[in-house]
């Protein structure tokens, strides 16, 4: 750094303290962005935060060639502070500086100008603010515990130095805070062990060891602890701190005294809070509820208190006016009363009618007055024994439970994180160049290992925890019943209570019967009164006519003549009354008339509608009243233990649903408790067939007995509505309409779901849409550590309930996988990508590969689109890459590069999908390869370098690509995938790029791939970025850092593997080299046409680490000029392609014979025939026979098999125009003869690999015995006297024939020889030697498969064991051995001589 720069630096830190209040926007170096600063600068003015009034600052300092720590004195005002830390002679090596405050939720005991102050002068990372943040007056303790970081280690990292201040700006900056429990120093507190917390930043300087603490703490705890600690122990005296490791040793040392005490005191609280448990709960568990909750008790309890019920106290002590005390009023008439009188029928007792009213109440009050209870009130001493303040205090117990978790919790995510970020210190540049980490070594042994116990410790405190959890859980549950069962029995008897009191109401009711009884006596003396009043009806019509004025008597009253008759009276008379009787009579018999229509007509409409509702009605059956509840109550009782055991979370992991699993109900469900519910019903026992239910019906007949509503069990059986079509959706189409079958869907529809919830099963969930209902299985959703909540989708880890998980095959003898991935897309507008990533996997289902994420299936439930995946328990590359350091023996090497070269295969499966839609085979294009994207899980060996790659995502930012496929590269529309990793055709760096698609062809994913390669030798991301600045097009483009200009790959690649080449050779690695050297000639091309496919690239990393003990030099490990121009091809091989090559880009052409394969313009098909021209000269007139071992070993190697097949297979039937000729080891006496390629290949493609691998020589003695010797040329004077085979179709035999044995040779474990398989061929070497044969009339042409190394030796023994007698007809060559050679074979010694590790390739 020039000294204009360190001027410039501390103009700006003196402007900087300046602006001091104006923190942390004033801070000079940060990585936070504006808008970050400005929100803390805002939180930091919350007048909470500060207490001035107890201004408080402590310092604790260490100044070189000094011998102790030195206390600074108390600075209270930020005038002593900014004196005390603004030195001018020079910064102390140490300085601890310790915050207060009043308590664990208290104020800051400073002011904000002296906190800005402090750290503004040390230019502390602003996040540490999210710590202070938490100290102040707040109701409830702080109970989130964080890290924070911020380094500047690295060479890129922005400079900062104060050389006056010693301080470089390479440092190591952090803080966190911790929270545990303290028991409260006051015994009369409310809560003994509130939860405190400690909180800690932290800068190291790696140049001069130079320490700056800030502890924060709500008492002196920490700073007494560690003052003793600077005194006492050796390596945090003075004297031991004398340079930059000392240092660094004794910085962590203080880190650990603050881990150890968020742990030291949670046995102790864990403790107490036992003691609470048993204090508060022990009763419900030993109380003798029953005899407190008897009868007897109840009557004692309130026999003297007015429970407002009508029982003999109440009405004994009614007075006579209440209303429960009704009498009868006499009638108000004497005429009434003389007339009763009269007729003799008045009741003597006519008047008792009070008086037996009365009765009734005397006797019901006889002998029932109160008395004095003098037993003790035992329902009063249960609810005080059981009173809801205790449930309340199991309550807050059951709080303070989960607080307590959910601290642990966090202080172990500190723990982790602070161990994380140490090992990423240690391997920084900064700290590598500057310290001497063998001095540290054992030290960050011990702090990690100290981490690693108080963390094993937390897990036990934590599992204590939850076992006391679920024990207040019980204790709760337990308290509950015993409130429950006192509302029970307290309802019981005051049902009994209202029972007698209904029964002495139907007492009184018989009293009143008899009452009504003498009533109906007094109606008949009404009519008698009535007849009375009629007989004399007639007499008070005639007096009442007589005094009418129509006759006039003799003044003397008698009747004598003068009595005069007025006619026109008594003719008025008799015509108003008779009209008018008439009339009244007339009246009412209409009236009557009308009245009687109207009643019949009423009740014939009453008729029909309960015709109407007979017919609607159930059968019988459905109506039958239950005489047995018991064994419904027992299912539901059942079902609610049940529930509490078996959750389902829903989609997003907080809202449990209960469910019930189908064994769970098998076990229940016996023949015993099946016939108890059909025979609960009062009139007629159920008659179901039990196995039928058993079998069919379970689930249903479940839900039916929950709801009560077992008597439609006939609904379901009828329609054949069994557990397989269940749950219900909608109203099932066989049911009628009408309220019954209404109201019985609805009851199913509410209660089904809990004997319903999803079984997941790859083949039902295929884009599945799950009612809103359906119950998830789902035990454990967890976030993915390391794997951000993307705005498109959400990724969890997810643990499927056993007993409803089909995803997988159940093998015996092997645990169940259960754990599976998650992957949310819960917005609409990302819809299209979840169908695109579910299309993409489905084809890839149909040819699976092991280095392909596995697909699972799918579903739709709450608009969210659901994809379930494989779990990789290894995380992804770029995370491996992050936590695991680079392989150092060759062995390591080796392994890794085995291990991460299989992701060549899955990207060969993506490219190849295999799909034949309109004849075109559909081609995949990833189009995102990154190491995020490459997922990897363990290996079997304990090694951090022994894992399988799997591709993965294919939606988010990318998907399959269908482009038909018309020639060997087919192009397709990229779909804007990663940049950093892209490839030149694919880049949208420029403006002009970015307003439409690149077309790409499967050659983007091989650049791609060959960059993850090259990131994997060496991290060099910053020297691209440089490079990218100085090109303008790439001017604010996110594609700056990736490995190419928009053209072809940028000479910063090429430099680095050149250094990278010798950093492998200082250390003795050969094989990375030529790692890097494949990148480069086969992946990291230009043109895309020059670039090798996937399965290509196979082969070339089998040949480097298939052998890794072999001198060979391969043309990929030979470094290329660096000129990005250069263009030239790539070294051809010397005896033309592989095998296996060969194989790969027939496959892809997938012709259906050799005559479209001749007239395909295809350069691989004129490869072939230039090859065929060429044996035709060199090894003529020969027969071909094909036998494929097919043991179980074999199995790995079937898609190589049909791939090496099918390419000799085209290649001979150009050298031989008859039929070709195959057989298998497990049936060697069938030989297949056929013209055509495809009935051959497709032999070889579907036949099953299950013979036993060590049963090799029965096979070719078999194939020997019935197919070769048999058939041989027997010479005699020229001529051939094997009548036998003169007859043969086949030729083999008769012409001079080679045979193509496809293996790997573990036929078992021989270890001198070759499994016995030396002796059939010997007995053929005899046979042609008898008969005068050359040795090459039978040719073995062995293709070996895979590297096991018993193989390799069986197959060596036999391609050397002919030589010592010289008669060697047999050749061993691998899969990946140039095509040429294999055909040669034996036939030539040299090629003979060639060794398959030694071809040059």
């Amino acid at each position: 750094m020039s000294p204009q720069d360190t001027s410039d630096h501390a103009t700006q830190f003196e402007n900087s303290k300046n602006k001091n209040l104006e923190y942390p926007t004033n801070l000079i170096r940060t990585e936070a962005f504006g808008h970050t600063l400005e929100s803390y600068k805002r939180r930091l003015n919350d007048k909470r935060l500060f207490d001035p009034k107890k201004s408080s600052i402590g310092c604790v300092d260490l100044y070189e060639n000094s011998d102790a720590f030195h206390r600074s004195m108390k600075l209270n005002t930020v005038d002593k502070l900014s004196r005390y830390i603004d030195e001018e002679d020079s910064a102390p090596v140490w300085r601890m500086v310790f915050l207060q405050s009043s308590s664990s939720r208290g104020a800051l005991s400073c002011s904000i100008e002296q906190l800005t102050l402090l750290l503004t002068y040390y230019q502390v990372m602003p996040s540490f603010l999210d710590l202070v943040l938490t100290f102040r007056k707040r109701e409830r303790p702080v109970s989130n515990a964080l890290f924070k970081h911020e380094n500047y280690l690295e060479k890129n990292s922005p400079t900062f130095a104060l050389p006056e201040l010693s301080r470089s700006g390479i440092q190591i900056q952090h803080a966190f805070n911790l929270i545990s429990v303290e028991r409260a120093s006051d015994s009369s507190e409310m809560n003994q062990w509130p939860l405190r917390q400690v909180a800690l930043y932290h800068s190291f300087d790696v140049t001069n060891g130079r320490c700056l603490w800030i502890i924060l703490k709500g008492d002196q705890l920490i700073a007494k602890r560690i003052f003793s600690a600077v005194r006492t122990h050796r390596s945090l005296k003075a004297t031991a701190i004398n340079s930059p490791e000392t240092s660094f040793i004794a910085s962590l040392l203080v880190q650990m005294m603050l881990m150890e005490w968020c742990v030291e005191s949670w046995a102790e609280y864990i403790d107490y809070l036992e003691e609470e448990i048993y204090t508060n709960s022990v009763e419900a568990n030993v109380a003798p509820v029953e005899q407190m909750t008897s009868p007897a008790e109840f009557e004692s309890t309130f026999s003297s208190k007015n429970t407002g019920t009508f029982d003999r106290q109440s009405l004994a002590s009614s007075p006579p006016s209440s209303p429960q005390r009704r009498t009868f009023p006499r009638s108000s008439s004497d005429l009434f009363t003389m007339i009763r009188r009269i007729s003799g029928l008045k009741n003597r007792q006519s008047t008792s009618i009070n008086n037996e009213l009365n009765e009734v109440d005397i006797e019901s009050s006889a002998g029932l007055q109160p008395q004095e209870n003098e037993e003790r009130d035992t329902l009063d001493d249960l609810s005080k024994e059981f009173s809801f303040k205790r449930f309340q205090r199991l309550s807050l117990l059951s709080h303070e439970f989960g607080q307590a978790m959910l601290v642990i919790e966090q202080n172990k995510g500190v723990l982790k994180a602070i161990e994380e970020h140490y090992r990423s210190v240690i391997c920084s540049y900064g700290f590598t160049t500057h310290m001497n980490q063998d001095l540290c070594d054992s030290d960050l042994t011990t702090f990690f290992n100290k981490i690693r116990n108080i963390d094993r410790d937390l897990d036990l405190h934590y599992n204590r925890l939850q076992a006391l959890s679920r024990v207040l859980e019980d204790d709760k549950i337990m308290f509950n019943a015993v409130l429950q069962y006192k509302s029970e029995k307290t309802s019981e008897y005051f049902a009994s209570s209202a029972k007698t009191s209904s029964d002495r109401m139907e007492s009184m009711t018989e009293k009143m019967h008899e009452i009504t009884i003498r009533t109906e006596q007094e109606t008949i003396s009404m009519h008698i009164i009535t007849i009375f009043t009629l007989i004399f009806l007639p007499g008070t019509f005639v007096s009442t006519l007589f005094s009418s004025g129509v006759f006039h008597w003799d003044d003397d009253g008698t009747l004598g003549t003068d009595w005069v008759l007025r006619s026109d009276g008594l003719k008025l008379f008799i015509t108003i009354s008779f009209p008018m009787m008439v009339i009244i009579v007339g009246a009412w018999t209409l009236l009557y008339l009308y009245m009687r229509r109207k009643r019949q007509h009423r009740e014939t409409k009453k008729g029909r509608k309960r015709v109407q509702k007979r017919a609607l009605q159930p059968p019988i059956t459905q109506n039958l009243p239950q005489s047995n509840s018991k064994p419904f109550a027992d299912f539901n009782q059942f079902v609610s233990d049940q529930t509490r055991k078996y959750n389902g979370l829903d989609l997003s992991g907080e809202n449990n649903r209960a469910f019930i699993p189908l064994g769970v109900l098998r076990n229940y469900w016996t023949i015993s408790n099946i016939s108890r519910v059909q025979s609960a019903f009062r009139s007629q026992r159920l008659t179901f067939n039990i196995d039928s239910i058993k079998n069919h019906y379970l689930r249903t007949f479940s839900t039916l007995v929950y709801s009560e509503t077992v008597h439609s069990l006939e609904d379901f059986t009828r329609h054949n509505l069994n557990d397989d079509r269940l749950p219900l959706k909608k109203h099932p189409d066989e049911w009628p309409n009408g309220p019954y079958h209404d109201k019985l869907f609805a009851t199913i529809s509410k209660h089904q779901w809990r004997f319903f919830p999803l079984i997941f099963t790859s083949t039902q969930l295929e884009d599945h849409l799950l009612h809103d209902d359906q119950v998830l299985p789902i035990e454990q959703l967890d976030a993915l550590e390391g794997i951000p909540h993307r705005e498109a989708t959400n990724i969890q880890k997810m643990t499927i309930h056993e007993s409803c998980n089909d995803l997988v095959k159940k093998l015996p003898d092997r645990p169940i996988r259960r754990t599976f991935i998650l992957k949310t897309y819960y917005k609409p507008r990302y819809q299209h990508l979840y169908e695109n990533e579910i299309r993409a996997l489905r084809m890839l289902r149909n040819s699976p590969s092991d280095n392909v994420i596995t697909y699972y299936g799918s579903f739709r439930q709450h608009g969210a689109c659901n994809v379930i995946l494989e779990y990789c328990d290894g995380g992804n590359l770029a995370d491996y890459f992050a936590n695991t350091s680079f392989p150092k023996s060759p062995a390591q090497v080796v392994q890794f590069w085995k291990s991460l070269s299989q992701v060549i295969k899955g990207l060969d499966r993506v490219h190849r999908l295999r799909i034949v839609d309109d004849d075109n085979t559909v081609n995949g294009i990833h189009d995102d390869i990154k190491p995020e994207n490459i997922l990897l899980s363990k290996g079997p060996s304990d090694s951090p370098y022994d894992f399988i790659p799997k591709i993965a995502d294919f939606g988010l930012f990318s998907h399959v690509k269908e482009s038909r496929v018309n020639s060997s590269d087919a192009m397709g529309s990229d779909n804007n995938g990663n940049s950093i990793y892209s490839s030149p055709e694919s880049s949208h760096h420029a403006s002009h790029l970015q307003s439409g698609p690149n077309w790409i062809s499967t050659k983007a994913d091989i650049f791609s791939l060959g960059t993850v390669f090259s990131d994997t030798c060496a991290w060099y991301g910053a020297k691209r970025r440089a490079h990218h600045e100085t090109i303008p097009t790439f001017d604010g483009s996110e594609y700056i850092g990736c490995f190419h200009d928009g053209i072809g790959r940028i000479p910063v690649v090429d430099e680095m593997h050149r250094s990278i080449r010798k950093r492998c050779q200082s250390v003795g690695d050969r094989f990375t080299p030529q790692i890097i050297g494949i990148v480069e000639n086969y992946m990291l091309h230009s043109n895309p046409d020059e670039r090798y496919r996937a399965a290509m690239l196979v082969e070339k990393f089998d040949q480097i680490l298939s052998t890794p003990n072999s001198r060979r030099k391969s043309a990929a490990s030979a470094p290329r000029p660096s000129t990005v121009s250069q263009s030239s091809e790539p070294k051809k091989q010397l005896h033309g392609p592989s095998l296996a090559t060969l194989g790969e880009r027939l496959s892809t052409q997938q012709p259906t014979s050799v005559r479209n394969t001749l007239k395909s313009p295809d350069a691989t098909d004129a490869e072939i025939q230039e090859i065929a021209e060429c044996l035709k000269v060199n090894v003529p007139d020969r027969h071909h026979v094909f036998l494929i071992d097919d043991s179980t070993s074999m199995a790995e190697h079937s898609k190589a098999v049909d791939e090496a097949f099918l390419a000799l297979l085209h290649l001979t039937k150009h050298l031989e125009k008859g039929k070709m000729e195959l057989a298998f080891a497990s049936d060697p006496k069938h030989l297949y003869r056929r013209h055509r390629t495809k009935k051959l290949a497709h032999l070889v493609h579907s036949h099953r690999y299950h013979r036993a691998p060590d049963l090799m020589e029965f096979c070719i003695s078999r194939l020997f015995d019935y197919q070769v010797i048999p058939y041989l040329p027997l010479r005699r004077y020229g001529m051939n006297f094997n009548i036998r085979a003169q007859f043969r179709a086949s030729r083999l035999a008769r012409l001079p024939t080679s045979i193509y044995i496809f293996t790997d040779g573990r036929w078992g474990n021989d270890e001198d020889m070759a499994c016995g398989v030396q002796r059939p061929m010997s007995r053929l070497m005899e046979v042609l030697k008898k008969r005068g044969l050359d040795k090459n009339h039978i040719s073995f042409h062995f293709v070996r498969f895979g590297d096991d190394e018993n193989g390799k030796r069986h197959l060596d023994y036999l391609d050397s064991s002919g030589r010592a007698v010289g008669w060697d007809n047999v050749d061993v060559k691998h899969v990946s051995s140039a095509v040429k050679t294999v055909v040669i074979g034996p036939i030539s010694e040299a090629n003979d001589d060639l060794d398959e590790d030694k071809e040059e390739y």
